[in-house]
């Protein structure tokens, strides 16, 4: 395979490539008066091509402009992410949250 490192990249590794320990954020979510909110979770497939603010603002786009399913947008993305030459496996998982306005 062929690696591209940048210029200044001494071409070794040190420690581990890959970590078993999770990145966790809590986030709290329904606040009066915000009604388009989702989650939106990817494998490196998807970063690897997108970074999060392209990859948020398109799935709100799919979601809330489009009126696509979140299973739909999730597969938009993950097409995306292969139309800009992702090589690795792609998995995106979309969930939208639906809030009823209480009066």
């Amino acid at each position: 395979p062929v690696f591209l490192y940048p210029d200044d990249h001494s071409r070794r590794f040190k420690g581990d490539l890959v970590s078993s320990i999770p990145d966790i954020k809590f986030f709290k979510i329904g606040q009066e008066g915000v009604v388009d909110e989702f989650l939106l979770m990817a494998c490196d497939g998807l970063w690897d091509v997108m970074d999060g603010d392209d990859a948020v603002r398109i799935a709100k786009n799919l979601l809330f402009d489009k009126k696509l399913s979140a299973k739909d947008g999730a597969e938009r993305l993950a097409e995306l992410a292969k139309h800009l030459g992702s090589s690795d496996n792609i998995t995106v998982i979309l969930i939208r949250f639906y809030w009823e306005e209480i009066d």
